[in-house]
């Protein structure tokens, strides 16, 4: 019984609800959310859309503690070609792109990597 109460201590220190989350989320998941959420902004600049995910990662990156870097790299990451109409159609998804980038080992990798690196 007492492993199970450590266990559960242990859990609740590394992931915890975050101010604006209803779920708990570990620091290189906000990191990636914050990521996802620039993706979209940029993709849907000047548009009550983009506007949204500005305040989305806005969220992700106030609640976050993450060094302020590490905020830095993961946006350098996002894909440059957000606007490029796809080979298959000549239409744009940029949202799919955003949401491949935010599944993506890369990423997944660089936000743990930098969340290694140190707080705010």
């Amino acid at each position: 019984m007492t492993k199970i109460a450590l266990l559960a201590i242990l859990l609740a220190a590394t992931v915890r609800n975050h101010p604006g989350l209803e779920r708990p989320a570990s620091e290189a998941e906000l990191l990636r959310a914050y990521a996802w959420a620039e993706c979209i902004a940029m993709a849907y600049q000047k548009t009550p859309f983009g506007a949204d995910a500005e305040r989305s990662a806005n969220v992700y990156l106030e609640g976050g503690h993450a060094a302020g870097e590490a905020y830095s790299r993961v946006r350098r990451a996002i894909p440059h070609d957000l606007d490029k109409p796809s080979p298959y159609d000549g239409q744009n998804y940029a949202l799919m792109k955003c949401l491949e980038f935010y599944e993506s080992p890369d990423l997944k990798a660089l936000s743990r990597r930098l969340v290694g690196q140190g707080g705010k």
